[in-house]
């Protein structure tokens, strides 16, 4: 396990492949990663403060923020394909443009997140709270669980649910 201050040392230092890296538990609270030579791909993010950290276009494929605080956090462009997000905070998240393909979003909270410009194909959002939260009118829900979310203040009228489970 990594803590925060030898990841934060390691990147000043100029190191941007922390691939795998284990970051349980860490306080990165209000720090700024804008940097699309970072590559965070399936590092370990269980149960850390990452709220208000900007991680725009940076490569977090298959990370793991299982419990984690992420409000407010900024994900703008990045890739969070295969990402797993279970019983995480992602309240008032801004995740404009993030690639989601096949992510696993179940029992989070989404609410009040800008989430413009992504596409949830195959993305698993069961019991996820997205009251108002901003989409798309013509978001894609295909082959997505939404099984128990709320999507209560949404405007899903073009919205594409080819496929998608909203038991």
């Amino acid at each position: 396990m990594v803590s925060a201050e030898e990841f934060l040392r390691r990147y000043n230092e100029g190191e941007r492949d922390f691939t795998g890296i284990n970051l349980t538990g860490v306080n990165l609270s209000g720090k700024s990663f804008n940097d699309s030579t970072l590559n965070l791909s399936n590092a370990n993010f269980n149960g850390a403060n990452l709220s208000r950290v900007g991680f725009n276009s940076v490569n977090l494929t298959g990370v793991n923020f299982r419990g984690a605080d992420l409000s407010e956090i900024g994900l703008y462009k990045s890739n969070l394909s295969q990402a797993k997000f279970i019983n995480s905070n992602l309240s008032q998240a801004k995740m404009n443009y993030a690639k989601l393909e096949k992510s696993n979003f179940r029992s989070v909270n989404l609410s009040e997140a800008n989430l413009k410009d992504v596409n949830f194909t195959e993305v698993n959002l069961s019991g996820v709270d997205l009251s108002n939260t901003e989409l798309m009118s013509n978001t894609n829900f295909s082959c997505a669980n939404l099984r128990k979310a709320n999507l209560s203040g949404l405007d899903l009228r073009s919205a594409n649910f080819t496929n998608a489970d909203l038991s």
